[in-house]
């Protein structure tokens, strides 16, 4: 989806942009990442979006995708 985001004249994103980037709330880390990773291409293509970006990026807490194991 990011590297979509520079040809979307339509302003298509516009209407997926929170569920998109909800991902990085999810259960998935490896989705979170790749949406967390890849947030510069969005913020290059659509600058409006740089503050909520921003936002959402540091809301994320360090500890939400580790597992504590035991034994």
């Amino acid at each position: 989806m990011s590297n979509l985001a520079k040809s979307d004249s339509n302003s298509k994103f516009d209407l997926i942009f929170a569920d998109y980037f909800g991902l990085i709330k999810g259960p998935q880390m490896i989705t979170a990442a790749n949406v967390a990773g890849n947030a510069w291409k969005i913020v290059l293509a659509k600058p409006l979006y740089e503050a909520e970006i921003t936002r959402q990026l540091l809301a994320v807490k360090a500890e939400k995708f580790l597992k504590k194991f035991t034994p």
